[in-house]
């Protein structure tokens, strides 16, 4: 995948990203670990220039925790998400999006089993908007083949955010063409069959534009014009 690439040219070789390092078994792993998240939560909080300078930092650590197999997981689920997936809206604009954001790139790279169920939920309840999108964004880009990764985003074709709507619309196809590549059972198949329904009931309907921008909105004005 192009993150994966790009992290790559950025500090040349390193373990590879589907396979924990042995850090995560020595004395020292928590105040890596620590360390590590440290550098994913930095953030300037209001997403300008300043904040954006920190991205390459941030996305850095956040690879660098997938390799530290559960424990690098669930560091990077409770930024993307908020401890047991209880992100506020205040936690949210304190640090603003950049840390989910960076996290969201990494966990998509994770195969910790505790992962796509924390996703799925964090799609269905997360009280943000951003959160649920994020986490639609990374079932969608997942190297996981669990058929969640489809079930846990057709709810969020129905979300009332607009963002998160037209997000999962795109997740759903990446998701299912990955299932598809990997040989189909009938889980799969199933998944596969029900994300093909979710995109074939969104064809034509007009409220899936992307309101993270004020889109939505303005579609929604255009309409009650005509």
């Amino acid at each position: 995948m192009i993150w994966e690439t790009v992290w790559r040219w950025m500090l040349g070789p390193v373990a590879s990203l589907h396979t924990p390092t042995a850090d995560a078994h020595n004395p020292g792993a928590d105040a890596a670990i620590a360390k590590l998240t440290a550098r994913v939560a930095a953030s300037h909080g209001d997403g300008g220039i300043m904040d954006a300078a920190l991205e390459p930092s941030r996305v850095s650590a956040a690879y660098q925790l997938v390799e530290k197999g559960d424990a690098g997981a669930a560091a990077l689920l409770a930024l993307l998400v908020g401890q047991n997936g209880s992100a506020k809206t205040s936690e949210f604009g304190l640090r603003g999006w950049g840390p989910s954001r960076s996290a969201a790139y990494a966990l998509a790279f994770s195969l910790s089993q505790q992962v796509v169920p924390a996703l799925a939920a964090a799609a269905a309840h997360s009280q943000l908007r951003e959160i649920r999108a994020l986490a639609v964004f990374c079932l969608g880009q997942s190297i996981s083949l669990d058929p969640l990764c489809v079930r846990g985003v057709l709810g969020a074709v129905r979300d009332e955010s607009g963002f998160v709507r037209s997000t999962a619309v795109a997740a759903l196809g990446f998701a299912g063409r990955r299932l598809v590549a990997a040989g189909l059972n009938t889980e799969r198949s199933h998944a596969v069959a029900q994300a093909v329904d979710a995109l074939t009931s969104a064809l034509d309907r007009p409220d899936f534009a992307n309101d993270f921008y004020g889109a939505g909105a303005v579609a929604a004005a255009n309409r009650s014009v005509g």
